[in-house]
């Protein structure tokens, strides 16, 4: 069918119409998805770039991780230690309260002569005569006169409270021990005492009796020479590996700043 238009002109709608339809049938087949050709999706996958943001900002958090991580843990390491050592101070002063005096382990000039070891066995002697037995057994002496004071006393109920991971039995010799959160023995110095052949010199010395720990790296170094260390004075370099060494000690006269 022919139509006028408003200039005159004929044309034929008919045929417009047809071609119209024609056209939208195809637009609509070709949306279709076919088994051979899937509909693709707005995102196939990450870009690149957007792989390497993800590993950058993973490697960070690792960084921080290894940087922040053990720095996260020593913290609660040192309060558990500082908390035994307040403990044994307090058992100490119980043990002053009771005898007049806080606990001796000086005995027969180096060596204390329990009448037996404190979970049983034969009399031993623990000898205090170099830096090995130094370290290893003034806790040692200091329970073992605890303990000799009666298992139903004061100090030995406070002394038994302790946690098993920290007050516990070491088989060389077979004594009770109290130890630090990293596993090593603390040390119990008495005031006025000097023992020969010890490192005891190389700790603070104070009018009275006091527990330390050697830290985190295990190794009590030379508080002397950390003490000229801090003055502004020079060290050599084994100086300076025991003021190192020595930083890290933890006292039971100390507050729980360091």
């Amino acid at each position: 069918m022919k139509t006028k238009n408003k200039l005159g002109m004929w044309s034929s709608e008919c045929g417009v119409k047809t071609d119209r339809k024609r056209s939208a049938g195809v637009e609509a087949a070709s949306a279709l998805p076919t088994p051979h050709s899937p509909r693709r999706t707005s995102r196939a996958a990450f870009s690149l770039v957007e792989i390497l943001v993800v590993i950058v900002i993973i490697m960070i958090l690792l960084g921080i991780g290894i940087a922040y991580g053990p720095g996260t843990i020593q913290p609660a390491e040192k309060n558990q230690t500082r908390t035994t050592l307040n403990a044994l101070e307090g058992v100490n002063a119980e043990f002053e309260r009771l005898t007049g005096s806080p606990v001796d382990i000086s005995g027969n000039s180096t060596t204390y002569v329990s009448s037996a070891p404190p979970i049983g066995g034969a009399n031993s002697a623990l000898t205090i005569n170099n830096a090995s037995t130094w370290e290893s057994y003034t806790i040692l002496r200091f329970v073992s006169v605890i303990v000799s004071s009666g298992s139903s006393s004061a100090p030995a109920k406070l002394l038994s409270s302790l946690s098993e991971k920290v007050y516990r039995v070491n088989s060389s010799p077979n004594w009770l021990e109290v130890d630090d959160a990293w596993g090593k023995r603390i040390v119990y110095v008495q005031t006025g005492v000097s023992y020969s052949g010890t490192p005891e010199a190389v700790m603070p010395k104070k009018p009275f009796s006091y527990f330390a720990s050697a830290g985190p790296d295990g190794s009590f170094g030379d508080y002397r020479q950390l003490a000229l260390q801090m003055q502004g004075n020079t060290l050599t370099a084994a100086n300076a590996a025991l003021a190192k060494a020595a930083a890290d000690n933890i006292y039971s006269y100390e507050g729980a700043s360091k």
